[in-house]
């Protein structure tokens, strides 16, 4: 059965003190015009008062007002030029604003719409470049490890000529479970700042922001963060596992417990985000940024002097900005000497 919204012209609406509008009394059906006396049980009047943007308007809800077979066509134009049109709804663009659609659907459906189900981000190509970057970083480390291994390229600029015994392998052999702590702690800052997955390949100021962000922020919360590792709990409880190894190799530089790994991980991210949040991030200085990092951390444990004497001779400030794994050989033989990231100048300062 059809329901309609019906104003009688005839009926009068008064308004009460707080302004709302009265219904008359639903008794006044028999006003209503009925086909026969069967569908007066129909005919009730029944009112309600909903409230809107533009004030309180009353509506009279009519169940049934008068079936069709009992009025002609002429009667039917003329009943609705008598309704005419009443439109007591929210506009579109109301309720626009106010609905929020929510949608639930099965991984098979995230695949399908393009959605990646590891990193739940709109661009999947972001996993890629999460495992390709955990890649490239266990190469670098690889490739650093067998240098330091040809001797017949190293042994004569080799710092500490003892070799490496049988615990200290068996000690780091789980030297890369860094990077994956670090891949996974990358995915939740794609998840939490959306706006890197929308990154371009290369941003030329990206490149001096990063160093700018680095050498002000990352270099001297490492010394400080480092120094407090080489207070008595510190060490005894986290660092000491690090510093076994007296005769550094590069995978001593991935040897150490859960919370230097996290603290390493906010190091490395503090420039790459940063970067981005002033809007010079880009693909290629992501890449770059944590792989040069990875380098110099490995030259540092190398075991290998590979920088010649000559080169600070020539440029003498670079000493304060550069570090040589001779320099971070003392600190593993004489503990508590410089404590530097990969910048000697906060240990001079």
């Amino acid at each position: 059965m059809n329901s309609l919204f019906v104003i009688r012209n005839d009926w009068s609406f008064e308004g009460d003190a707080d302004g709302s509008i009265v219904l008359p009394p639903t008794d006044s059906s028999a006003d209503l015009e009925s086909g026969d006396d069967d569908d007066d049980d129909e005919s009730q009047v029944e009112g309600f008062t909903r409230s809107y943007d533009y004030g309180s308007i009353s509506l009279v809800w009519v169940k049934k007002i008068i079936g069709s077979a009992h009025m002609s066509y002429e009667e039917l134009l003329a009943l609705g030029e008598r309704i005419g049109i009443v439109n007591p709804g929210l506009s579109e663009e109301m309720m626009s604003k106010g609905l929020i659609e929510t949608i639930y659907c099965s991984s098979n459906q995230l695949l399908e719409e393009g959605t990646c189900v590891i990193c739940l981000t709109q661009n999947p190509s972001w996993c890629l470049h999460i495992l390709l970057l955990c890649a490239l970083r266990g190469l670098v480390h690889q490739l650093w490890f067998s240098f330091c291994n040809m001797l017949f390229l190293t042994q004569n600029r080799r710092i500490l000529q003892q070799g490496i015994d049988f615990k200290q392998i068996d000690r780091e052999w789980h030297w890369d479970n860094f990077i994956i702590l670090q891949a996974v702690m990358a995915s939740v800052a794609l998840l939490s700042f959306p706006f890197l997955e929308n990154l371009p390949s290369w941003n030329t100021k990206g490149i001096m922001c990063c160093i700018v962000i680095h050498v002000g922020i990352s270099e001297p919360l490492y010394y400080w963060f480092h120094r407090l590792l080489h207070t008595q709990y510190f060490f005894s409880h986290y660092h000491s596992l690090h510093h076994a190894s007296i005769v550094t190799q590069p995978f001593t530089a991935g040897m150490a417990t859960l919370l230097e790994h996290l603290m390493m991980g906010v190091i490395i991210g503090i420039p790459i985000l940063g970067t981005c949040l002033y809007g010079h991030g880009s693909i290629s200085l992501i890449y770059g940024y944590i792989l040069v990092f990875d380098f110099l951390r490995c030259m540092g444990h190398s075991n290998v002097e590979i920088i010649p004497h000559v080169l600070f001779q020539i440029f003498p400030l670079l000493k304060y900005f550069l570090y040589t794994p001779t320099y971070h050989s003392l600190h593993h033989t004489e503990m508590n000497t410089n404590f530097c990231l990969f910048m000697p100048l906060y240990d001079s300062i």
